[in-house]
This record gives structure tokens, C-alpha cells and sequence, in this order.
């Protein structure tokens, strides 16, 4: 399965702001989570505007002013959207 990517603005709008969205997103995201999500910085200008930071990216989805619930709830849907492996019963072919 692949891994969401969630990439937290570093940039010198968002560089105080996103490390400390990053120090708080690896507490919160829980074990499975963390198996299924890669947490990168991004040093792309997600923020014109320092009023808007921290700014993540979830997926290509810009989140603006993001909270840690903002992110896991983004990261949920995501989860959700994902399409899973049917298994396919013992003795029949895929």
C-alpha cells in the first residue's frame, strides 16, 4: 500500500510553526498511522502569506493555519479514499 505523504512547510514562513507541527503530529499519529503516513518538510513556499502558517500539504491538499487535528483529520480521509486489498479466497485464482 502506498504511504500518504504529508509535507509540512519549512520555509521561512512557516519554519517555527511547521517544527513544532511536526514535533506535535509525531506524538499524536498513533502506531497504525504512522505505518501508512511519511512525514517530510518542504522547503516550497506553501505560505505567501506568514498569517497562514503552518502550512502542510496532505495528499496535494493545502491546509492553511493547520493544527494537528486538522492534519490526522485530512490524513482520515485520505485512509479512507485509498483503495484496499480484496482478498481473493484459498484455490481461486487473482
Amino acid at each position: 500500500m502506498e504511504k500518504i505523504i504529508v509535507s509540512i512547510c519549512t520555509e521561512k514562513t512557516c519554519y517555527t510553526a511547521g517544527a513544532t507541527l511536526f514535533k506535535q503530529l509525531s506524538l499524536l499519529l498513533g502506531a497504525k498511522m504512522k505505518s501508512q503516513v511519511v512525514i517530510t518538510g518542504t522547503d516550497e513556499e506553501l505560505a505567501i502569506n506568514p498569517a497562514l502558517a503552518p502550512c502542510v500539504k496532505v495528499e496535494g491538499r493545502l491546509i492553511t493555519r493547520a493544527t494537528p487535528g486538522d492534519v490526522i483529520n485530512a490524513i482520515h480521509d485520505c485512509l479512507q479514499k485509498k483503495p484496499r486489498a480484496i482478498p481473493v479466497p484459498l484455490g481461486q485464482a487473482a
